[in-house]
Parts: C-alpha cells; sequence; structure tokens
C-alpha cells in the first residue's frame, strides 16, 4: 500500500504541476543539493572520489576536493566508459565517480534510516548506477523505508587493467582492483556521511547482481572493506568463479597484452605514461580488435544456414560475415529481431566479452573469496545469498557464438563442445572423461531440447553451485546466514512464450527494485504488479 501511496502522491503532484522543493544535505567535502518531489528526496550526483582522469586514470581512487559553497547534486551523471555495439561504440565518460541517494520524503527530525548500498552487475564491462532508469530507488526506499545509496564504479581495462607497473606506483604491490577500490570508497563515504542524509551509518547492507554479487562477495573477503558495511546481499553472483577472480600473474600477463594492442607494449614507467596518454575509445575499442578483428561481426553461423539476411544491418560486414545482432535475431525461435531502437540499450547485455576479472592480488584480495571464507577469515555479518531458477538461459544463446565449432541447433556436439570449454585447460583425457560423466549428470531426456540442457548446466556451474558452496561455509560459521531461489517465470523480449527464458539471470531485480521493465522486454500483468 505504501507504494501505491507514493506513487498517488506522485501522480498528484503532477497533477498540480507542482515543483520540486530543493533540499540541503552536508558531506565531510562540502554542502550538496538534492529534490524532494513529495516522494522521495533524491540526490543524483555526488561526488565520493575525485575524477579519475589524466594522471589518476589507473590508479587507486583518491578523495575529492572540498568544494565551497552548496554543490547542485542534480542530473543524472554518466556511466562509466563501456562499450556499445552499435555505430558510436562508447557510452559514458571517464568523470563518473559519483553515486545517488534516495530517502523517503517528509522524514521525522532527526530520524534515521537502514542504509542499502546497491552494486550493479554488468560482468564488470558495462552498466552503471542508474542503468536506464531500472535501478531508480524510489519504490525500494518508500515501500521499505530504507535510504538507498547506489554508486558508479570504473569498469573494463580502466577499473581492472592488472600490471607490476601499477602495483609499484600503489606502493603496497596492490593492482588490478580499481573499479572495486572504487566501491569500497564509496561504502567509506556512506559510512561517515549518511547519518546526514538521515541513514543509520551503523545499519549499513551492500547488495548486488550479477558482477555485482561478485563484488559483494570480494568486499567479504578484503580487509579494506572490513567494517564498512554490517550486512550483505548477493545475487547470482560467485565467490568462487575464474571468469571473475584470477591469480595475479594471469591477469597482468592479460593486461600486458591488452597494453601491446593500443601501442603500449614498453615495460616500466613509460608503459603507464603512455596508457594514460591513450584516449578513452582506445582503452575500449581496442579489446575488441584483441579478441577478434571482425568484431561484432561473426562467422559463427553454424544452424543458422537460410536464416540469416543477405548483408549486415550495418551493410558493412566482413565477406562473410555478420553483424552479431542478426545472428541473435536468426536464432530467435520467434524470428523477431530486437527493435532498431532498443538495441543501443539492450544488446550490450548479450554481449560475450567479458574478459576482466578481479585480482586476487595478495593485498586488496588475498585469496579467493570462498578460501577466505572457508578460513574464517571475511567480514563475518548476517549474509543472504541466492540465484534464480533459469540462470543461464538468457547466455545458453551466446553458446555458439563464443564456442568455437558450435551450432545454433544446439546439436549432441554442441552440447560436448561447450562443456569441453569449461575444462579446456585439462589433458585431453581429462577433458573426455569429466565431458562423459557431465553428459551422465545432465541426460538429454530429462531436458525438453539441448538448449535448455545446456542452460541448466551452465546455471549450476556458474552460479547457484558456486552460491551453495559459499553458503554452507558460511552457515558453519554463524546462524546469521539464508539461501534463496527466485523462481517466477516471466516473459521476455516481445511478449514471447514464458517458458522461452524462463526464471532468467537478472530477472529478479525488477521484483527488487519495485520498477517494470519497458514493456517490449516484459508486459507485467497483474500478478507481477502485485508482486512489485
Amino acid at each position: 500500500m505504501r507504494s501505491i501511496a507514493a506513487a498517488l502522491a506522485g501522480l498528484a503532484c503532477l497533477a498540480a504541476t507542482c515543483a520540486a522543493s530543493s533540499v540541503v544535505a552536508n558531506t565531510q567535502y562540502g554542502a550538496v543539493e538534492g529534490d524532494d518531489n513529495g516522494v522521495v528526496t533524491f540526490w543524483s550526483k555526488i561526488p565520493f572520489a575525485a575524477p579519475p582522469v589524466g594522471n589518476l586514470r589507473l590508479r587507486n581512487p583518491q578523495p575529492p576536493k572540498p568544494w565551497a559553497g552548496t554543490l547542485d547534486a542534480n542530473g543524472i551523471p554518466q556511466s562509466c566508459p563501456q562499450l556499445k555495439l552499435d555505430g558510436d561504440l562508447m557510452l559514458g565518460g571517464e568523470d563518473c565517480l559519483y553515486l545517488r541517494v534516495w530517502r523517503p520524503a517528509n522524514m521525522a527530525p532527526g530520524q534515521q534510516l537502514p542504509v542499502m548500498v546497491w552494486l550493479y552487475g554488468g560482468g564488470f564491462v558495462l552498466g552503471s548506477a542508474d542503468e536506464f532508469g531500472l535501478y531508480d530507488g524510489t519504490n525500494l526506499a518508500t515501500k521499505h523505508n530504507v535510504i538507498i545509496v547506489a554508486p558508479n564504479y570504473r569498469l573494463n581495462s580502466l577499473g581492472f587493467l592488472a600490471l607490476p607497473e601499477l602495483a609499484a606506483e600503489t606502493g603496497n604491490n596492490a593492482t588490478g582492483n580499481m573499479g572495486l577500490l572504487d566501491q569500497q570508497m564509496a561504502l567509506r563515504w556512506t559510512r561517515e556521511n549518511i547519518a546526514n542524509f538521515g541513514g543509520d551509518n551503523s545499519s549499513i547492507t551492500i547488495f548486488g547482481e550479477s558482477a555485482g554479487g561478485f563484488s559483494v562477495c570480494w568486499h567479504l573477503a578484503s580487509p579494506g572493506s572490513r567494517g564498512l558495511f554490517d550486512a550483505a546481499v548477493m545475487e547470482s553472483g560467485s565467490c568462487n568463479s575464474p571468469q571473475f577472480f584470477r591469480n595475479q600473474k594471469a591477469n597482468e600477463a592479460f593486461s600486458y597484452e591488452f597494453a601491446a594492442a593500443i601501442g603500449c607494449g614498453m615495460r616500466g614507467p613509460t608503459l603507464l605514461a603512455c596508457l594514460r596518454s591513450r584516449s578513452t575509445e582506445d582503452m575500449l575499442k581496442s579489446i575488441l580488435d584483441w579478441l577478434d578483428p571482425n568484431w561484432p561481426f561473426t562467422n559463427r553461423t553454424k544452424g543458422l544456414e537460410g536464416r540469416l539476411p543477405a548483408s549486415s544491418l550495418r551493410g558493412n560486414a566482413p565477406q562473410g560475415m555478420h553483424h552479431i545482432s542478426d545472428v541473435l535475431a536468426a536464432a530467435n525461435p520467434d524470428g523477431r529481431a530486437l527493435p532498431e531502437s532498443l538495441r543501443p540499450q539492450w544488446l550490450p547485455v548479450f554481449a560475450p566479452v567479458m574478459p576482466w576479472a578481479a585480482t586476487v592480488d595478495g593485498v586488496n584480495l588475498p585469496v579467493l573469496p570462498l578460501a577466505a571464507i572457508r578460513s574464517g577469515n571475511w567480514a563475518k555479518v548476517p549474509f543472504l545469498a541466492g540465484s534464480n531458477k533459469n540462470e543461464a538461459s538468457i547466455l545458453a544463446p551466446l553458446l555458439p557464438i563464443v564456442v568455437k565449432g558450435a551450432s545454433f541447433d544446439y546439436d549432441d556436439e554442441t552440447v560436448r563442445l561447450t562443456i569441453a570449454q569449461l575444462i579446456k585447460d585439462a589433458t585431453p583425457a581429462a577433458i573426455e572423461a569429466v565431458t562423459n560423466a557431465t553428459l551422465l549428470q545432465y541426460p538429454s531426456a530429462d531436458y525438453k531440447n539441448n538448449f535448455w540442457r545446456m542452460a541448466q548446466l551452465f546455471t549450476h556451474y556458474f552460479f547457484s553451485c558456486d552460491v551453495r558452496r559459499a553458503m554452507r561455509s558460511v552457515a558453519s560459521q554463524q546462524s546469521s546466514a539464508w539461501l534463496y531461489s527466485f523462481e517466477r517465470k516471466l516473459s521476455f523480449l516481445f511478449g514471447l512464450e514464458d517458458d522461452l527464458l524462463g526464471d532468467y539471470h537478472s530477472s529478479e531485480i525488477a521484483f527488487v527494485f519495485g520498477n517494470q521493465w519497458p514493456p517490449i522486454v516484459h508486459d507485467f500483468d497483474a500478478d507481477d504488479a502485485k508482486a512489485l
């Protein structure tokens, strides 16, 4: 009822054409002005770190410089630099370290509300604290009487490049976790300043989804995050995934190759000077060339014969190749492509380019988070974690693109190739043995088709099994541990049948924030609205 009342209050304000009133709060760096619309009071652009530009690029975050007077903290901040797969490839800018705050309007003087800090997902390659309004904290704040804080953090090479030269520059041999240290600084800002916004700084919960969930587990294990939060929620994350947690040697080797790809193949201080001289676009686009000089075009179209257009939607595909959006559209069982107007916003979610990971550097992340939890060397706060029933149904359509030789027919050979890809560093005999054993665990007779067979396998591999491993260890050390499974089927994209993707990766976010997805993605019915 509270969310309905809040909505009615907002409509009444619109009907009366009343303007939002300004509200000023103090931070340790200066005063910030936000707005109060009668439903929530919100500040949309509060700096929590100095802009990581110029000589601060690739450095750990630094405190912002104090300012005189009152800073206008309205207006949505730009996202941190990330790729798009259409036309102009870059979205956002490097001056991006701002956070957003929502609190219920009309709080009583002296009232202190619990605080929740949101860490967005996106594979460490995309996402923002706004995400086209999907993470708007209005409904969550008013329905549950909490204060929501949502910071941006650096992505891609700008947030996760790991180099010995950077480690030497920090003075403590730490490298590769700049984006996560951005989050850490935002948590410190919250602990030190949120009381001035009506928040209880002794009741701070961090919560995040996907890469944001991996981030939650990073903070549980990071000594530098100890004492900055009081509870944690991990949605569809992992404490052990090799996709998002890697050893320092591996990340440094990858980073050296990346640097060489943009003309910075030297070593020593000149390497850092070179990297800081490159354009933001170079720091993003070069990863495409590093992975595949033809990206976002691909010739991995086996199984789609006769279903692909004669030429790319963009009209400039290399001979014999098709734009990734054409391939995904042709693979769609319904045969309908994502509308052109939404491609810039939604297609990056499907991009199979997630090369960046947190670095186990021995300092900011001493060991893998799961190892830290098992050893008892972690934050030991109340912890809720879980996954969605069909997480990987949104990822399985990409497997024929990223697994060489795989087919969009999802034949048995594609299943074998996909399993082998997970353990590709093992010996041929071991790969064969593990593949055969896995196929026995996921017999084809148990699934409608191989698509769902692979979707379930990957759901377990990347999400639910890792979550349960972590929660078993947490529950052995404390009683405040809860495991959930999100099971609510939603239609996805243009009203396709509900069982096409089911309870897919990220589908719970709408219910967490109480915000509906755009109707073309999912048309929320009365039951959905009630659940919100």
